[in-house]
Parts: structure tokens; sequence; C-alpha cells
């Protein structure tokens, strides 16, 4: 058996040699290879492909939550940097080349305008021109260095296609037209000694020009020229080298004679014109050398382009592409920031039913935001150093394209007739449209109470606006088409009723300053009414509708009249005279509730009446009670003249 066990393996051994010398295995595994390779790799793939796809949903998912909280944490960092330029303290050498990285941003462009432009507090009429600040040596090193990062970020954004906007430029412009700091300057006038060879009352005048008052007076022959008012004629000479300085000390010498018998008024006037005592006089050892004096000159002023523009002439400023882009970039800004643009079918629709008066005046309004625009782009390219014949050329295209009327199209004719020759902000700047509407502010919450979305509420001229905390305009609702307005003290609401779609709305606010936002909001819409731009003329009043009574279990028809509200019933009628109804609401959307005093019993008597047309009931009343107010207002105010 044993020998068997080992011929078995001598065989194997030897098949095993023979496999190897003509490579057999090295065969079978290159097939296997071959053969299960490519289902290895398919099968890979398709795990790498299943967990990129899971990757990169988490990661879409968390690159929006990073990129608002870098945008935040930017914001931050921009505010920081901005406080300690406003502060005197400057942007320091490691975070500037951050700072300059976030300048490429145009929201972060106009954060820092907005934060840096001491202009914006000032409420200015469409007369006026923009004021001019004054700087801080400090504030003012700060303010050029922030601006030149922001003139690279626009630099850059207007060369990267698709870029996120140049708005921005005519904000970072305005500040280096308008911002400066006030430069002292000294120089050194030169005086003849004493005992120069020039004549003795003259040396006299000399010596004592910048002397006290008292050595006037003890001085010979003083008050024969303070009593005659003249200096004594100088002996015929040649001119002296150095005439001027004994020119300007004679002058010395007839004002501070002339002082002597004058008020206190003119010797302090005397005092401001003549050499301080505590300036530093420099003076040679020897005798015969003039004397230099200190004198301070008139303070200048020194404004931001002259060293953010001036210095390097960047080749931005002679692209007339670039100032068309800009232009319109900010016209859009500012048409979006009024509201222009907020919803334009209704604003159309608007615009139909208005009076010819009204309509010429939003024309003019929105004429007079592009030439404003148009003025402060001429005065920016002024500054700039853009050729005159480019500037007259591009700004008269920009005002074809407009389509400006002639009202506001002469003032800048006029203006590019006559260009400043020499760079610079010679060209006051307009303040803008934005800036100039008068309007006032109020945090709201929507609903009954804090717990809603917050809001801000704007009381504007001629219409309420509602922005989101971003900004931007949600909605907005012109005075002719509110209906009611109450207010509770108690629980700090507000209701608004407005018409929409031939639909009556009601929106409930919570503010705090809920008396003060319904104050401001009457006055509002009574200047509005006054100035006509709330017109009643065109509007159906009253109307019949069918209702049902919840206590009788009748069905009838209500008529709101000019005089009173008449419900007829198959079998009765009831009349309710407008003096009489002191409240009317909708409740549940299809019940309209009205309650009248009753003269007779005298108490106050509630119906209830179901409609689907419950809400046009009340707006119906409502229309009727503003309609006979504004008919007794007009009546009383020609009595008032007449008194």
């Amino acid at each position: 058996m044993s020998g068997f066990n080992g011929l078995a393996e001598k065989s194997s051994g030897i098949f095993s040699q023979v496999l190897n010398k003509t490579g057999g295995l090295k065969q079978a595994q290159a097939i296997r290879d071959k053969a299960l390779k490519p289902l290895a790799n398919a099968t890979a793939s398709r795990i790498e492909q299943s967990q990129h796809a899971v990757k990169s949903k988490t990661q879409g998912v968390q690159t929006s939550a990073q990129t608002a909280n870098q945008q935040s944490k930017n914001q931050q960092a921009v505010r920081e940097v901005c406080d300690a330029i406003l502060a005197g303290q400057g942007i320091g050498m490691f975070a500037y080349p951050k700072f300059k990285r976030l300048m490429e941003d145009e929201s972060l462009r106009e954060l820092v305008c907005s934060k840096l432009n001491l202009g914006l507090e000032n409420k200015l009429t469409e007369e006026e021109y923009v004021k001019e600040f004054p700087l801080t040596r400090a504030q003012y090193k700060g303010y050029v260095k922030v601006l030149q990062a922001c003139l690279a970020g626009i630099e850059l954004s207007f060369n990267t296609p698709g870029s996120n906007g140049l708005a921005s430029v005519f904000h970072v412009l305005e500040i280096a037209h308008t911002h400066f700091w006030i430069k002292y300057a000294i120089c050194f006038v030169s005086r003849l000694p004493a005992n120069a060879a020039t004549p003795k009352t003259t040396g006299h005048l000399v010596r004592h020009a910048c002397q006290p008052e008292t050595h006037w007076k003890t001085r010979p022959g003083s008050e024969a020229s303070s009593s005659s008012g003249a200096i004594p004629p100088m002996p015929p000479r040649p001119p002296p080298p150095r005439q001027e300085s004994i020119q300007e000390n004679s002058k010395l010498a007839r004002e501070a004679s002339i002082e002597s018998s004058s008020s206190s008024s003119q010797r302090t006037q005397l005092e401001k014109l003549r050499m301080p005592l505590s300036l530093p006089v420099v003076s040679n050892s020897a005798s015969t050398s003039p004397r230099s004096i200190a004198t301070p000159m008139e303070p200048t002023r020194h404004y931001i382009y002259q060293d953010l523009i001036l210095p390097s002439p960047n080749p931005l400023w002679q692209n007339t592409v670039f100032w068309e882009n800009a232009f319109y970039d900010v016209v859009g800004q500012e048409r979006d920031i009024i509201g222009m643009d907020q919803e334009p079918s209704e604003m159309i629709d608007r615009y139909a039913t208005l009076s010819d008066s009204e309509r010429k005046r939003l024309e003019l309004e929105e004429d007079r935001l592009l030439s404003t625009l148009l003025h402060n782009l001429t005065g920016y390219m002024i500054m700039c150093g853009t050729g005159q014949k480019a500037i007259q050329q591009k700004i008269r295209r920009l005002l074809g394209k407009s389509h400006i009327g002639l009202v506001c199209s002469k003032t800048i004719n006029i203006l590019l007739d006559d260009l400043p020759q020499q760079q610079g902000n010679g060209i006051p700047l307009k303040p803008l449209g934005s800036r100039l509407v008068q309007k006032q502010s109020f945090t709201v919450y929507a609903g009954s109470n804090a717990q809603g979305t917050m809001m801000f509420l704007e009381v504007c001229d001629d219409a309420v606006v509602l922005r989101a905390v971003t900004g931007a305009v949600t909605e907005r609702w012109w005075y002719e088409r509110l209906v009611n307005m109450t207010y509770s003290p108690k629980t700090k609401v507000l209701c608004l009723w407005r018409r929409h779609e031939d639909k009556v709305h009601m929106d409930k606010f919570f503010t705090k300053k809920c008396r003060e936002l319904y104050l401001c909001m009457k006055a509002a819409m009574e200047k509005a009414a006054a100035r006509g731009r709330v017109s009643v003329e065109g509007r159906d009043l009253g109307g019949e509708f069918p209702v049902h009574d919840t206590e009788t279990n009748q069905g009838g028809l209500m008529q709101v009249r000019i005089d009173g509200i008449a419900i007829l019933f198959e079998n009765s009628q009831v009349f309710i005279e407008l003096a009489n109804i002191k409240k009317c609401n909708t409740y549940g959307g299809n019940c309209f509730v009205l309650e009248e005093f009753d003269r007779k019993k005298g108490e106050m008597v509630q119906r209830r009446y179901f409609s689907q047309m419950a809400d046009q009931i009340c707006y119906a009343v409502l229309c009727v009670f503003s309609f006979v107010a504004a008919g007794q207002k007009n009546q009383a105010s020609p009595k008032k003249l007449e008194k």
C-alpha cells in the first residue's frame, strides 16, 4: 500500500512539472481573469456611482447651508472692517488681502458703501445737492484703501462674463466725490531784519510788526499816526530787493495804528490778521540775514478721488461700455428699491384708471429718476478723466434710449453744453430718487401675534409697501384699493381691508407700535386724498345682494344705498339709516354681521345674514361711508375758507 502511495505522489509531481513547463496554469488563470475582470469592473463602477450620487446629494444640502453661513460670516467681517475705519483704526496688513477678495461680491460692495457713506442719513429735497462730509486723517487713509479694493472688485466683475452687477460703482464714486479731509499747510515768509539798510521808519515798523499793542503806544510818533490814520511817507530811493515784505509790514503798521482808535470788535478782527506770537520764528545768527516766519495758510480740502483716481489713471474710465453697463445696473437697482418693477401688470391697470394729471406726475417721477442718474454719471465721468467728446456722445445716446421728456432732458443738455474743462468734482451730485422717498418703516408680524413672519411695512406717499427681511418687495397696496383700517390697542393688531380682483381681503399685522402705525397711515391717506391721488370717481356705490336671515329663516334681498340699507323679504321690509349703523363685518366668510342703534329702544341691535357675497356687502357699505365722509369734508373746507 505504501508503495502504491509513493507511486501516486511521483506521478502527480511529474504531471505538475509537465503543466508548469507547458504554462497551462498561467493560461487558465489568464482566461479566468479575462472573463471575470469586466464583470468586476462594472460592479465596482456601479457601486462608485451610487456612492458618488449619495455624496453629491449630501454635499448639495451642505453647500446651500454652508453658503448661507459663509455669507453671514463675510458680512460680519466687512462690518468689522468698516467700524474700524470709521473709528480711525484702518485695516490691517494681513486682513486686507481677504477683504480685497470679498470685494469681488457686489452685495458686499454695497454693504461697504452703505456703512461708509455719511450722507445716507441726510434728508434732502429735489432742489438740493448731495452735501460734502469731512473726515479725519486716519479715516481718510482707511477710506482710500477700502475704496481701492472696491474698484479692483468692480474691474474684475466687469471683465468676468456673467458677473453680479456694477451698480456699486456709483456709490463708490459718490463717496470719493463728497468725502474729504482738511489739509493745513504752513509757508515760510521772509522778513527783513531790524538793522537792514532801510529807512528808520520802515525799519522800526518791521521791528515792531509782531509786537504787542503796548509797544505801538510807547513808540515816538505813534500818536500822530494814530490820530491822522496815515503812515509817514517814505523818502524816495531805489526799490530794495525785498519790496514785497516791506509793503506787507507797512500794511501791518497801518492796521495796528487804526486798531488803537477802533472798537473792541475791530481789535479782534485785527488779531486774526496779525501773526500769532506762538508760531515758531526761524532766524539766522547773522544780523544781516533775513528772518523766516511760519505762517498758516487757508485750509484746503483734499478729496478722496485725488488719491483714488488721479495718481494711477485706469483704462476702465475710458471704456464707455463700462459706464453704460453701470448705468443700466443702477437704474434697475433704483427701480427695485422704489418698487416700480413690482407687479407691472397691476401698475399698468392702475395707470389706466388714473386721471391725466396723475399720469403726468408718474411720468415725471420716472423721468426725474433717469435724469438724476444721467446727471451724476456725467459728474463721475468728468471726475475720472473721461474725454469730453466721449461723455457727450455716450450721455446723449443714453438720453435717447431712456425716452426722457423735454422737462428733464433740457437740464442734461445744458450740462453737456457747458462741461468743466478740468478733471475734478466740479459738477455737484443730485440725491438719488430712492433717498427722496419720504417713508416711515415699521416692524410687523403677519398674523395676530409675534409668532408670524417678520416683515417691514413702509408707509409711502401713495401706497403701503411690505418688504421681507431680505429687503425684497413682497406686496404693495395703493391707498385707493384700501377699504377700511382698524386697530386694537389691547391686542396690538392692525387690520386692513383691501380690494383685489373684485374681492375684499383682510390682512392682520401684529406690531408693538400699533397706534403709531395707524395714525401714520391715516395721515398719509389724508394727504393723498387732498392731493387728489385717491379718487372715488368710477366706483360703483351700493348694490343688491341675496341674503338669508338667521332669525326668521327667510330669504331676501339687501340693497346698499347712499342713505342706508334696505332689506326686502317676501312679506316685510326693513330700512336702516346710515347714521344708525355702528358696525359691520364678516364672520366665517359667509356671514354678514350688522349692528345698528335703535333710537326708540335706546339699545344696540345685532343682525346676522348668511350670504355667499358677505365680503362684497361689507365692502359696499364701507365705500358708502367713505364717500359720504369725503363729501362732508369737501363741504366743510369752503366754509373754513370763507371765514
